[in-house]
């Protein structure tokens, strides 16, 4: 039986009230010829895609007919297979696998014994799998090269037709054949077959002599009237505007689901369209597919097969355990065992000694513990192992099986579900093939963690794409131009740049240019086609931008003086007050923007996403009102006790006073808030990776070694003597042994064989050190190493304020002391450490000039920031023979003073519970806590939101007195 259309079970394009638009006066549309022949059974109607062939046949069955055969309306490429089908019914079309398998075969039999010279270069021929993707898709042109070749031959042309000769005994041992190298007489049998637009068409010069007969109708239509072209300054401007056009259409009687966006460049648009068209409430499908390893679950395979062939290094363990994609039975005991190798240092295996190959994991396990992680590693590797390390399909297939045991498959979503079957079933194809090839003709080596077999089936997976099945309902979106021609009741074309839209076809793209030029081919542009065919589809908009989301672009040259530019909207007076009350209730969102910035009338139409912040804003407003009970967060006023007994308990000196330190100013001052939430609540960072050492642990490594280091030149007679550099070395390197082996931050089984190259090479950087120092601080007397210091500022009783904090070295020159702070990276500059009679950035400097002066009694003559890494001195105060020099001391005087006023007023705001302040874009969006305060996100200063006004607002919009929305 012949599978049917029905009106009343696959009609999902209405019946439109809007005017076809017509191809030309003089031709007859689609439509017409279709409606004219439709009742003939032998009529057959051909379309450059499936898409379009299908839409097509459901506006049929929902305009003239109850039902009709599908397959009288097909794709050009399903057309010709039925014409070669027909001639060749005892073998089978060779596929993209199958030419894949041949060219892995021919490249190995390359590799044993050269015959391609210049394809693949005797040179590459071991690694000739890079060459893979490239001749495969060469081997369906062959025999249109051959039949267009002439004349002298070169070595390319050699290579070329060895592969052809090679490739022609491979199909006839396995019964293929090679669907474009066959040209078989057309049998029409009665049939009369219509072809639209096979201008379009890439191949169809090569089928046109085939196709010259009277049973083949070729609809071609007349050069298309040149439409208009909407052209927006940004891409962000056109979605927008294609979105409020498409309500603006739904809202006129158009279902959603008779719309579609064809949109050049997709892939760069889709997160951008998709996210718009779900803040405008708009349902949507999308209709163009992606690989199936680039799905969350389709990624199971690759990730799989990186975990083995990296013998479980900690990132690609990481990225497989804790894809959330995948149905991990136990994703907890995932989570641990994440932490347990950040914790531990599991980086990846290492050698020991030359001797063997060390899972860090494993070592790791026997000095750390955590049975039930160890058994959970343990089962975790040995199924992933046995999964990627599978020599043949069928292994593969009866291996994923038993690592099911670790997933649980009732926790996997529908669509995921979908996936992981499609993936299933492309396994299934290839163990087909393998069998019907049998094993010798594979081209598969079964060595290493990662078989062969399982690298192609990852490969495969890679390069299949999947459309998942989806319901109707909504806009449908597509890929560029793949619906061009389609009966829409409306279409929309976005992104028609003159790059993206263009649409272009290069018979024998393999060959160079001038090889091309002299067999008589050449490009064909086709775009003005694809346009044309857009057009006889039915009403459609075309729309360009000038910033797309790849970069700048200019309106196709078929649109050459037909643009209309549409500005994009600014943030002037001028335009805010020309808003007008039928552009609000256009774009709810604009209203809502107005409405918080200037008070105008609130927007008469809400969609979901706003009513759920207008609810969480009625949750901040319980914070705020006196009286509001509101069931869960809690109230303002504790909040603030909280924050204000934290401070108490962590801020206060032991006789009640009130302790200030550099860092506390030199953050606060950045963002209160960031202050807050780090010095207050103590939050942190939570590390995502293992790595044998950070930079806060390198930094407390190179500051103890220096510590320990100057300890000994002190107790050595106290001066740094450049005489004695090569003892001073020595020491470096004794003591970055001794310092790693005892530092907690370098702990894990990888560490230790690393230990004595980590240790020689952090001695390396402290004797690079030791020659600035004897260049600067020759004869310098040690006298203050990591010293903690305290002085009070203020003396006033119940409200003394003391400064605290510690240097890492002072060292006494003939000109006075002189501070030197250790940095492990870059230093601050001299001008952030500085007051420059507005704003003092860095604290650091000034804080401990004045700690030193007043406990030590002596004045600082120099104050400077040492770099460890990049070996560089950065002159704050006093000067440096060849150095850049910092202010004289009498001139930073000026950031002393500034010191003691800024630690007032850090006192005062922070008993105050004042952390407000504005804060430079810059700064928040390089701030880790800018997702917990959300002051990057937010439209307006706190400040200016008024609560009462909010709340009135809300209950006016519900008109019951009830701040909750509906």
């Amino acid at each position: 039986m012949q599978r049917e259309l029905s009106r009343n079970s696959k009609s999902s394009i209405q019946k439109s009230t809007m005017t076809e638009r017509r191809v030309s006066e003089d031709t007859p549309s689609i439509h017409g010829i279709i409606s004219a022949e439709i009742k003939n059974s032998g009529a057959y109607f051909v379309f450059p895609s499936e898409t379009a062939a299908q839409a097509w046949a459901r506006k049929i069955c929902a305009d003239t007919v109850r039902s009709v055969a599908a397959n009288r309306f097909m794709a050009w490429d399903r057309f010709k297979e039925e014409i070669v089908r027909a001639g060749l019914k005892d073998k089978k079309p060779a596929s993209a696998v199958l030419r894949r398998l041949f060219t892995r075969r021919l490249l190995r039999d390359n590799a044993a014994s050269p015959f391609l010279q210049t394809i693949v270069p005797p040179g590459y021929a071991d690694n000739g799998e890079a060459f893979t993707r490239f001749i495969a898709s060469v081997l369906p042109q062959l025999a249109f090269w051959e039949s267009k070749r002439s004349g002298g031959a070169d070595g390319e042309d050699y290579d070329l037709a060895a592969i052809k000769i090679r490739y022609a005994a491979f199909l006839e041992k396995f019964g293929l054949f090679e669907p474009s190298w066959e040209k078989p007489p057309f049998r029409g049998e009665g049939k009369r077959c219509f072809i639209f637009y096979p201008e379009t068409l890439e191949d169809f010069p090569e089928y046109r002599v085939l196709l010259d007969r009277p049973g083949v109708i070729l609809v071609s239509p007349p050069p298309p009237q040149i439409p208009g072209l909407v052209f927006f300054t940004s891409a962000r401007e056109e979605l927008r505007n294609t979105v409020l056009e498409i309500r603006r259409l739904h809202s006129g009687g158009i279902p959603y689901a008779d719309m579609a966006l064809s949109v050049a460049a997709l892939k760069d648009a889709e997160p951008y369209l998709t996210r718009e068209l779900s803040l405008y409430d708009i349902p949507f499908i999308l209709r163009a597919g992606k690989s199936l390893g680039d799905y969350g679950i389709g990624r199971l395979f690759s990730l799989a097969a990186e975990c083995a062939s990296s013998a479980f290094s900690f990132d690609p363990l990481k990225a497989f355990v804790l894809n959330t994609f995948i149905p991990w039975k136990n994703p907890g005991l995932n989570r641990d065992l994440v932490s347990f190798g950040i914790n531990n240092h599991c980086v990846s295996p290492f050698s020991d000694r030359g001797r063997r190959t060390v899972d860090a994991w494993e070592e790791a396990f026997k000095n750390a513990g955590g049975v039930e992680i160890e058994n959970h590693y343990a089962l975790l590797k040995q199924k992933t192992g046995a999964l990627a390390g599978a020599k043949t399909f069928r292994e593969i297939r009866e291996q994923y099986f038993v690592f099911r045991e670790l997933l649980d498959m009732k926790r996997l979503g529908a669509e995921s579900d979908a996936v992981l079957a499609r993936c299933i079933e492309e396994l299934s194809v290839l163990i087909e093939i393998e069998e019907e090839l049998g094993g010798r003709a594979l081209p598969f080596s079964p060595r290493g963690p990662v078989s062969d077999a399982f690298a192609f089936y990852t490969a495969h997976l890679k390069d299949k794409n999947y459309v998942p099945a989806r319901e109707s309902g909504g806009v449908n979106i597509y890929d560029y131009p793949v619906a061009a021609g389609a009966p829409f009741a409306y279409s929309f074309v976005l992104n028609a740049s003159q790059s993206a839209a263009a649409v272009q076809y290069t018979p024998l793209g393999f060959l160079r240019q001038d090889k091309r030029r002299r067999l008589g081919l050449e490009d064909r542009d086709v775009s003005a086609a694809v346009f044309g065919l857009f057009l006889a589809g039915g009403p459609v908009r075309f729309s360009a931008s000038a910033k797309s989301f790849s970069g700048w672009a200019i309106p196709h040259g078929f649109f050459a003086g037909r643009e209309k530019t549409v500005e994009a909207r600014t943030k002037t007076a001028r335009t805010k007050t020309a808003r007008t009350k039928t552009e609000q209730a256009a774009d709810p969102w604009y209203a809502e923007k107005d409405w918080w910035a200037s008070g105008t009338a609130f927007p008469e139409e809400l969609f979901s996403i706003q009513k759920k912040g207008f609810a969480a804003w009625n949750e901040v407003l319980s914070l705020s009102r006196p009286g509001f009970c509101w069931n869960g967060p809690v109230p303002a006023g504790e909040i603030r006790t909280l924050i204000a007994g934290r401070i108490e308990a962590r801020k206060k000196s032991p006789d009640g006073g009130f302790l200030v330190s550099a860092t506390d100013m030199t953050e606060f001052f950045a963002c209160p808030v960031s202050w807050l939430f780090r010095r207050v609540f103590d939050l942190e960072e939570y590390p995502v990776d293992a790595a044998l050492l950070d930079d806060a642990s390198l930094g407390n490594i190179y500051h103890k070694i220096l510590q320990r280091l100057f300890e000994r030149i002190r107790d050595d007679g106290g001066k740094f003597l450049p005489s004695k550099i090569g003892l001073y070395r020595a020491w470096a390197e004794e003591l970055g042994i001794s310092v790693i082996r005892s530092g907690r931050e370098f702990r894990g089984l990888l560490a230790y064989p690393l230990l004595e190259s980590l240790a020689a090479a952090a001695a390396k950087r402290i004797c690079a050190m030791l020659k600035t120092e004897a260049k600067y601080f020759a004869g310098c007397e040690v006298d203050l190493l990591e010293k903690k210091l305290c002085v009070c500022l203020d003396e006033r009783e119940g409200a003394r304020l003391y400064l605290a904090g510690i240097i890492d070295r002072v060292s006494l020159s003939p000109g006075g002391a002189i501070i030197i702070d250790y940095k492990t990276g870059t230093s601050p500059g001299g001008r952030a450490s500085v007051f420059d009679g507005t704003a003092l950035k860095n604290f650091q400097m000034a804080a401990y000039t004045r700690l030193y002066e007043e406990t030590a009694g002596r004045k600082v003559s120099g104050a400077c920031f040492f770099s460890v890494r990049e070996n560089d001195l950065k002159q704050v105060v006093g000067r440096l023979p060849r150095k850049r020099s910092g202010v004289p001391r009498e001139e930073f005087q000026e950031t002393l003073d500034a010191l003691d006023s800024y630690a007032d007023r850090f006192r005062r705001a922070v008993l105050a519970l004042d952390f407000s302040g504005k804060i430079p874009y810059g700064e928040c969006v390089s701030c880790s806590c800018k997702t917990i305060c959300r002051s990057l996100y937010t439209l307006n200063p706190p400040a200016r939101i008024d609560y009462a006004a909010l709340s009135l607002a809300l209950e006016r919009q519900n008109g019951d007195g009830d701040v909750s929305l509906p």
